[in-house]
């Protein structure tokens, strides 16, 4: 992991840029919420001061089904947490102490669907998840992150958490999601929700960023018009 190249202190809040197994998209390999960062178990320690000078969380280092892919298998907002059925025994229970402490409910997701994080876009007010999972599964997020669900596609799109990014304070979307799209967004998550890119144009945004109200660290390729856009949506 490199050392950052560029961070903005405009309106106090950080983002900063970084690489991760020599690659921009540390959004695979790292989770975050507003109270927690888990990253891989083979990360270099710096990251662990990025984390706590953007992000302000803590910095946990764990695994799911041995794998570093954090961020795909996660999905938590401040009320709960869903990892898929592969999780081991011995990172189940390291995560359920870890969640357990941090007053989060955590729910081993009943459904042949892993990588959750790539399909569920959330955050302390509502949740847009795919319309590939089952009203059951519905039930089941929807009971654990404890906010209103509302099923669809975003840009033509059922991946709807890696093509989008959702904090407290605002929500970027892949650039070919609808006005209307947007506005169901908004109503749901309550913020603001706009488009952008990362890593020079990439429209998988939740693969390129870390975030949440606090801060951001995205990924290294990321231009400054898009660390613009970034602020000017997730930040304002």
């Amino acid at each position: 992991m490199k050392e950052p190249k560029k961070k903005s202190e405009m309106m106090s809040i950080q983002i900063e840029k970084y690489t991760i197994y020599g690659t921009s998209s540390l959004g695979a390999y790292i989770h975050t919420d507003e109270k927690v960062t888990l990253i891989p178990t083979d990360t270099p320690e710096k990251i662990d001061e990025a984390i706590k000078r953007v992000l302000k969380t803590k910095a946990l280092r764990c695994s799911i089904a041995r794998s570093s892919l954090l961020g795909i298998f996660i999905v938590s907002n401040s009320y709960g947490a869903l990892i898929p059925s592969i999780v081991t025994d011995e990172e189940l229970k390291y995560l359920q102490e870890t969640f357990n402490e941090l007053g989060y409910r955590l729910t081993v997701f009943n459904s042949k669907k892993t990588a959750i994080g790539n399909m569920i876009l959330v955050n302390d007010r509502g949740a847009i998840i795919s319309p590939l999972f089952s009203k059951k599964e519905r039930v089941q997020i929807a009971d654990t992150l404890n906010v209103e669900v509302v099923s669809m596609e975003l840009a033509n799109s059922p991946l709807v958490g890696a093509i989008a990014i959702a904090t407290n304070r605002g929500a970027l979307v892949h650039p070919l999601a609808s006005d209307d799209e947007l506005e169901i967004l908004e109503s749901v998550l309550h913020v603001k929700a706009d488009v952008g890119t990362i890593n020079r144009g990439s429209p998988y945004i939740k693969l390129g960023i870390i975030a949440n109200s606090r801060g951001a660290i995205v990924g290294d390729e990321t231009t400054g018009p898009e660390l613009m856009r970034i602020h000017q949506v997730l930040f304002s």
